[in-house]
């Protein structure tokens, strides 16, 4: 049910071709098929019920991936779920990962201003207001063990990982 950052980027993409990244396993998207319908009932009405929702969504992800040692400075080093862009998400973020941690590590979350910074995330959420520099942000994580989580169609033609969109059924993702 797990995939390795290394998986990640040597599968292929079917919906965009970009071929960085593998979709999860069946039994992995099944159960985040699971986790948006459940909280994701009613929640095109507000900005702030959809940020919810996304936020409720990024703090399960690392129950899906597992990073490398080698992502993290050292073995004390927290979990860094990171924004760059607009931070939408106010406290919701920092609310849905308070009670979480992944193989014992606390998961922090932190707003990114710096292109230079965002090398010591694991996830690394690229806000819609960064849409004119996905290129320059998408560039500097490259070859690192950062997953890259965006909120555009034009985030995944650019080279991110993973991003969210609302239909008909509610928040959904796709997988580069």
């Amino acid at each position: 049910m797990f995939l390795s950052c290394a998986e990640l980027r040597e599968g292929s993409s079917r919906r965009t071709g970009c071929g960085r990244w593998r979709a999860m396993s069946a039994a992995a998207s099944m159960v985040m098929c699971v986790l948006v319908s459940l909280t994701s009932t009613g929640a095109q009405g507000t900005t702030s019920a959809e940020y919810q929702i996304k936020a409720n969504f990024l703090s399960q992800f690392p129950n899906f991936i597992e990073w490398p040692e080698t992502a993290f400075p050292s073995p004390q080093a927290l979990f860094a779920v990171c924004v760059i862009g607009d931070f939408s998400f106010g406290t919701a973020l920092a609310e849905a990962t308070q009670h979480e941690a992944f193989h014992n590590r606390k998961i922090s979350v932190r707003r990114v201003r710096k292109i230079a910074d965002m090398r010591g995330c694991q996830i690394l959420f690229v806000s819609r207001s960064e849409s004119s520099r996905y290129a320059p942000v998408l560039a500097a994580v490259r070859n690192s063990e950062v997953l890259t989580v965006g909120e555009t169609p034009e985030f995944l033609v650019t080279g991110g990982a993973i991003n969210f969109f609302y239909d008909q059924h509610g928040l959904q993702f796709e997988v580069n």
